[in-house]
């Protein structure tokens, strides 16, 4: 269970990062996913 867990915090850091770099101007589109995560 916590190797779950921290797998799922790793791809969620990677996949933020991923957002705000490729797109700095999109950021509904960010938000989206954020709320998707968080849900």
């Amino acid at each position: 269970m916590m190797d779950l867990l921290k797998s799922i915090r790793r791809y969620m850091s990677k996949n933020a990062r991923a957002l705000m770099s490729s797109a700095p101007d999109a950021p509904k589109k960010r938000s989206v996913s954020m709320s998707h995560f968080y849900a």
